[in-house]
């Protein structure tokens, strides 16, 4: 059973989505990633934190839509792109 996300290929795009079901509540992206494209984590129910690295520029449309139990985010100064409802449906997000 995996316990942990995948490694991004090559240590640069994230190619999810997250393996089903996810089995794990935080998550801490690799520190080389710089995208995460759409729907990597779409309706990941269980996902409750998320750890983005410093080196991401862009999250793809609809990459955490539907994460109801993720409650903490904090983005990268670095992020120059969100995609359309990347976060839609995240009922338990109080603040990005």
């Amino acid at each position: 059973m995996l316990t942990e996300p995948p490694a991004a290929p090559h240590g640069q795009t994230y190619d999810g989505p997250a393996p089903r079901p996810l089995t794990y509540g935080a998550v801490a992206l690799p520190a080389s990633l710089t995208s995460v494209p759409t729907g990597a984590f779409l309706q990941s129910d269980r996902l409750q934190s998320l750890t983005l690295p410093a080196s991401l520029t862009t999250l793809g449309a609809r990459a955490f839509e539907g994460c109801v139990a993720l409650a903490d985010v904090t983005l990268p100064d670095t992020l120059a792109h969100i995609g359309k409802c990347a976060f839609k449906n995240c009922k338990s997000l109080q603040a990005v």
